[in-house]
């Protein structure tokens, strides 16, 4: 409350504060608020728009449901980063939203950048992304390549037999 009442009245001018600020919003689950301290101080030049600061700017926006203002943000951020693993998270935000094809397209520059945590995830959200393009050799593939992890074998052949259901159709 303390930290909110400085920021309010206007005290809180540096980077590390505002931040700060933030992840105590996203703490108390209030992620819109967090949201709007960054983003306004990433319009007022005050928070550097790193990968990182872009990162925790988007993730704020998807925890507060605003998907249209999350998708910029986490864009900007992957292009920014050294790993793969922000195209793989934009990937999601993209499937979620029923934006395939660009669901696809980041998918496959986050596994063709690397550094992904779960590589046989991001290959079940690149599959699910060609499935509901019907394009099902690619989403095949896909879903190949994440059943060679035992973590998703079983989701990965989940997916390839409702694939082959809706293909019989």
């Amino acid at each position: 409350a303390a930290m909110e009442t400085a920021y309010v009245q206007g005290l809180l001018t540096k980077e590390k504060e505002l931040i700060n600020m933030a992840y105590l919003f996203l703490a108390s689950d209030v992620p819109h608020k967090a949201a709007k301290v960054l983003d306004k101080g990433v319009e007022e030049k005050i928070i550097d728009p790193t990968s990182k600061n872009l990162e925790l700017l988007g993730g704020a926006w998807r925890q507060s449901q605003e998907i249209k203002k999350a998708i910029p943000v986490m864009a900007k951020a992957a292009s920014k980063s050294e790993k793969g693993e922000l195209w793989y998270r934009l990937c999601s935000v993209y499937l979620d939203s029923d934006q395939f094809k660009k669901a696809v397209d980041s998918c496959n520059k986050g596994i063709k950048k690397g550094g992904i945590k779960r590589p046989d995830s991001a290959n079940l959200v690149l599959g699910m992304a060609h499935f509901n393009l019907q394009q099902y050799k690619s989403a095949r593939s896909a879903f190949n390549n994440a059943g060679k992890d035992k973590r998703s074998k079983k989701y990965a052949n989940q997916w390839i037999k409702h694939m082959e259901t809706t293909i019989k159709r």
